[in-house]
């Protein structure tokens, strides 16, 4: 993460106006961008109380955050409630979140940097 500048508090901001303005066009109340340096470290969020940041920091085993890293490409989850594995996720129930969709961010050489999670509070599709 060092090595490639992702910490670097001159890009804050871009990852600010990326969570925003992914938020804006999906509609959606939250929108996350994670670096995975040390545990999770939050680069940028729209959405979310301090509190429920922290509850994410602290939860490293949480399903859904070491899934998504673990992904190849886009998870999708249109209905948390109803999705088996997600069904019981504290984050999820605590917070109303129903819909998931998350992306790994990956370095040019394919490793896992961080992710891109878009969040809902109602079930939805997207294309």
């Amino acid at each position: 993460m060092q090595r490639v500048g992702i910490l670097d508090e001159s890009e804050e901001g871009a990852f600010q106006r990326l969570a925003t303005n992914l938020a804006r066009s999906f509609d959606a109340p939250v929108v996350l961008v994670t670096a995975a340096h040390e545990g999770q470290l939050w680069e940028a969020q729209c959405g979310l109380s301090d509190d429920s940041l922290s509850f994410v920091n602290q939860a490293q085993d949480s399903y859904f955050l070491t899934r998504i890293v673990s992904s190849e490409g886009i998870l999708v989850i249109s209905d948390t409630a109803e999705d088996p594995l997600y069904a019981s996720e504290s984050f999820f129930r605590e917070r109303g979140i129903r819909f998931y969709a998350g992306t790994p961010l990956k370095s040019h050489d394919g490793m896992v940097m961080g992710s891109l999670c878009v969040l809902d509070t109602r079930p939805r599709q997207i294309t």
